[in-house]
């Protein structure tokens, strides 16, 4: 009789402890989702405001961020790389670990982060008039990365 009472405790236990991990995983997705979202429209309203574009421009701009948001963060090291990696090879144990890309490929997807910053550039120009773009263009050169930053 115990022994049925606290077989039935562990099993009831390992349902509602497997129950909570998935609803877990489904808020962290959502999370997820939600913070680029936020993220897309912070980043938008900063530029709107920095460079006083009106409402067709920021609708514009807002429109383009959440285009190459998805671009830009697949293409960030450890941005998701380990869930897509699990997700294509779950069997290897490469999967867990993330794993530092070799001289060519760092160069390759550089190479494609620079054709994609390019392309951005071409349309945020399309958006915005000569004085904004020219102002957008200053506050790039000055935020460059690479270039030494004061110590904190």
């Amino acid at each position: 009789m115990m022994k049925k009472l606290l077989m039935m405790m562990v099993v009831a236990l390992s349902m509602v402890l497997t129950a909570n991990a998935q609803s877990n995983d489904d808020q962290q997705v959502g999370s997820q989702h939600k913070n680029r979202a936020e993220m897309v429209q912070k980043m938008t309203n900063r530029m709107v405001e920095r460079y006083g574009l009106n409402d067709d421009q920021a609708k514009q701009l807002l429109k383009l961020n959440e285009t190459y948001q998805g671009k830009f963060m697949a293409r960030r090291p450890g941005m998701g790389q380990r869930q897509l990696d699990k997700a294509q090879c779950d069997s290897c144990q490469h999967a867990s670990k993330a794993q530092r890309p070799t001289k060519e490929q760092a160069e390759a997807m550089m190479k494609i982060m620079k054709e994609q910053r390019e392309a951005y550039k071409a349309e945020v120009k399309k958006i915005m008039t000569a004085e904004q773009f020219a102002k957008y263009e200053e506050d790039s050169k000055n935020n460059r990365p690479g270039r030494k930053r004061a110590a904190r």
